[in-house]
This record gives C-alpha cells, structure tokens and sequence, in this order.
C-alpha cells in the first residue's frame, strides 16, 4: 500500500487544505474499506474503474464510472468497494470554498457521484492524463495546483467570513457551538447559518460535529490505547451517549465498530 500526502501550509492553503495519492495493490486483500466525511469537497481522479461506492444504512451501492468525480449528499457510512486495485490522487479544497468549486446546486440535489467533466470540461481530463502519467507526487501536486489557482473562485467578503469561522471552529477542534460563534462574529444565529449553509454546504451546527469527530479520530489514531471514555472527556462531551451520538452522526457506525475497521487513508494523521 502506498499513501502520500501534503497537508498545506503556503499561500496555496487558503485554497487547498490537502493534496494525497493513495494505491492499494490487489494482493492487499482490502476490497471494502471505510471512508469518512470531512467536510471538504475532493477533486477525485480515479485510475481504475470497477470500483462502487457503497453509503447508508441500506448499503446502497453506486457505480463509479466516471476518472474524475466528488461525493455529495449521501448518507454515511461509506465504504469503497472494488475489485482489483486502486489508485487515486485527490485535491481537497478548503471548506469556504466547496460550493465556490463545486456548484452542485446545478445538479439539482443528485445523490451520491458527480462527474466533474458535467462542471469542468475537458480540462480535467487532460488533468487525469497528466496526473497518471506520472509517477512522481510532487509533480502531480504541481500540476493539480496549476489546475486549482486556473479555477480558483473570487474571494469575496461572505467567503472571507466563512474562512474566519472555520479556521476559528479547528482552532478550537470541534469543542465549540452555533451561538457562541454568533457571539464572536456579532451576527444572529439564523445569519450565521444562511451565510455558511451558501458557502460550505453544511449547516454550521453540522460542520462543527465533523470538525469535532476528525479531531477525535487524528486523536485516537496517534494514541491508539486511549479509551473511548477518555476520549470523550478529552474532546468536552460530558458522557458517553452524547460522545457515541455524535460519532454515529458523522461516521454512520459506533465508535468500536469504526476502528475495528480503520481506513487506510487515516494512517496518513500518525
């Protein structure tokens, strides 16, 4: 199994939070693994097909038949299931930025696989061509920002507010709440809402749950014999069931149920 990927922290950052490749060679045994909702939109560039994404609790599968694709309005959990092995490079965008690079809204609600040739054109096809024909990452993390700072959307004064909370949401790991965030920005809470709701995607109350999870998950990986309990306490929720409500919200399945079967991709927070 290969994973690497740049977490950015240069002037580019403002745009991308990360850039990462991922290989899982068939002899791995893996053909389901678990995938988690972050509250970022992907640029997805898949080099194999025969793959599926399976989401909900119904196990509903669909088709990944498209090299160039972003998740949406699907319910957890998510699992990718495929055949053989698979190989994709993903840009993920920062969050003040999701409905700026991907308007879904002309997709008029679609659940689940959006095909970015229906936003892009043929300028992520040549996109996918490029990245697969190389074999080396810090080259394909050049061209995917070449490709990023081409489309990048106008930094306007609501995205400019909605970047301030959500910066202000990880700083403070998840462990905060809708009014004390309209406090902070002198805004009501219903303004607050509407604005992020337009730039994001999310409800504000949402993303700060997901923010929350991440946190505990990067948490509980790099200190894997931590209890859940501890865990909990440690991320301010006051008992387990609150702690097991939210896990099960943002991941689809249990706190024990999700780290008996870890993503891969995970293993890049160590």
């Amino acid at each position: 199994m290969i994973l690497e990927n740049d977490i950015l922290s240069n002037e580019s950052s403002a745009l991308i939070k990360e850039f990462y490749f991922a290989h899982i060679p068939a002899t791995s045994g893996i053909k389901l693994k678990p995938v988690i909702d972050d509250g970022c939109y992907d640029f997805i560039f898949f080099n194999e097909k025969q793959t599926a994404l399976e989401f909900g609790k119904n196990k509903k599968k669909l088709p990944i038949d498209y090299d160039t694709f972003t998740i949406s309005l699907s319910e957890p959990p998510y699992k990718l299931k495929f055949d053989n092995s698979i190989t994709f490079f993903t840009i993920k965008v920062q969050p003040w930025f999701n409905a700026s690079f991907f308007p879904l809204n002309k997709f008029h609600k679609q659940e689940g696989i959006i095909n970015l040739e229906s936003l892009y054109g043929k300028e992520v096809t040549k996109l996918h061509q490029e990245l697969f024909s190389s074999n080396d990452f810090e080259e394909q993390k050049k061209l995917a920002l070449n490709f990023v700072e081409k489309n990048k959307p106008i930094f306007t004064e609501e995205i400019r507010l909605v970047k301030s909370v959500c910066e202000k949401i990880y700083e403070k790991k998840g462990i905060t709440s809708v009014q004390e965030l309209a406090q902070q920005f002198e805004l009501s809470r219903q303004t607050i809402n509407k604005i992020f709701k337009n730039e994001v995607t999310y409800t504000l109350k949402k993303f700060i749950v997901i923010v929350r999870i991440m946190e505990v998950i990067k948490h509980k990986v790099r200190h894997h014999n931590l209890s859940f309990t501890e865990l909990s306490y440690e991320f301010g929720y006051f008992d387990q069931a609150h702690f097991n409500n939210d896990f099960k919200r943002i991941c689809g399945v249990s706190p024990s149920a999700f780290f008996k079967d870890l993503p891969p991709f995970l293993e890049r927070h160590k």
